[in-house]
């Protein structure tokens, strides 16, 4: 079980920079440095509701991971796109070619606490910008946690709880390169996630199509199973979404609602795109499914505002809110339809 003692002592072991942060009465996450990942939340210190790599659970599983360099490590994390120009040496070979910047993740985060309750990780990188000329991009993010507060933390036979990200990305110059902060959380199968929609909804397929009973459209409403099994990736146009969608499954014997809420640019400038598509732009919102390879998990994945480029502006400041409610089948059914509208 990745519980926080766990975690806590694969960072320790390794020397990483770490805190932990309270949620609520017996609820917290841990932010470390290495990766910049937000882990949890661990309710009672229990195992974390999202998903960690289960190398975690040992000290030699965890060496092993390290030493091959992979970056899989769960949690919550910021990456950047346009993914085709900051991951993808050869537009020509996409999986053959793909890799993740070192000086992205696990990169070289300065981890502080910003306050009693809130802490802050910052990094500056050179990356490599792979175009028709080779680049260096300069940039710098910086990044809050702070638990949100919550007037009324217990609804009927539950709980919640939750925490605010802030995002600051910026540029050093505006040389034509755009840059977009891009937000993976990384959540456990099996359950179904809900994007309220302000009608059938326009998508698409990063991957291969969506196989049939994965996806059902409905009027105002896309709900999608979530199982860790069959890989695809599907990304929503910012004009048919609202910025808000919520996952719902199990915690022992109790059900939860995770929520996540970002700001939706109905105009739509966003820059990531489906694989080989540097053109088809505009999807504030994707979710990713794994096909069970290392443990089963999917991805909820956010886009915040595009800076350089074309835009007036060289930097941008987002916040991605991430709140769970904790409780019975009916209060979680109740919670769906007062913050989802469905």
């Amino acid at each position: 079980m990745i519980d926080l003692k766990t975690v806590v002592a694969r960072l320790k072991e390794n020397d990483f920079t770490y805190e932990i942060v309270d949620l609520a009465q017996d609820v917290q996450i841990i932010v470390s440095a290495y990766g910049g990942r937000i882990f949890g939340p661990f309710v009672g210190k229990g195992k974390s509701l999202c998903w960690i790599n289960p190398c975690f659970g040992s000290a030699q599983a965890f060496k092993a991971f390290l030493n091959k360099k992979e970056w899989n490590l769960g949690g919550d994390r910021i990456w950047l796109a346009p993914e085709m120009q900051y991951n993808v040496p050869d537009k020509n070979d996409f999986w053959g070619s793909y890799t993740v910047p070192s000086q992205l993740d696990p990169g070289a985060y300065v981890l502080n606490r910003a306050s009693e309750t809130a802490v802050t990780l910052k990094q500056a990188m050179r990356l490599d910008v792979y175009d028709n000329k080779k680049k260096k991009k300069d940039l710098s993010i910086s990044r809050t946690i702070a638990p949100i507060k919550m007037e009324n933390s217990n609804i009927a036979d539950g709980m919640c709880f939750g925490y605010d990200h802030e995002v600051h990305l910026a540029e050093t110059e505006n040389d034509g390169v755009l840059s977009e902060a891009w937000n993976l959380l990384q959540i456990k199968p099996h359950g179904t996630l809900y994007i309220p929609t302000t009608g059938p909804v326009e998508y698409s397929n990063y991957y291969d199509a969506i196989e049939a009973g994965y996806q059902q459209i409905n009027d105002n409403h896309v709900a999608l199973k979530i199982d860790g099994k069959k890989q695809f990736k599907v990304g929503y146009k910012a004009l048919y979404t609202t910025g808000r969608s919520g996952y719902v499954s199990t915690y022992g014997d109790m059900h939860y609602l995770m929520v996540r809420s970002f700001y939706n640019d109905l105009t739509g400038p966003y820059v990531k795109s489906p694989t080989g598509q540097t053109a088809d732009g505009g999807h504030a919102l994707h979710i990713y499914n794994d096909d069970g390879n290392i443990g089963d998990f999917a991805e909820h994945e956010c886009s915040c505002l595009p800076i350089g480029g074309g835009f007036d502006r060289s930097e941008s400041i987002d916040k991605i809110s991430t709140v769970f409610y904790l409780g019975s089948e009916n209060t979680i059914k109740n919670m769906i339809k007062l913050f989802l509208g469905i």
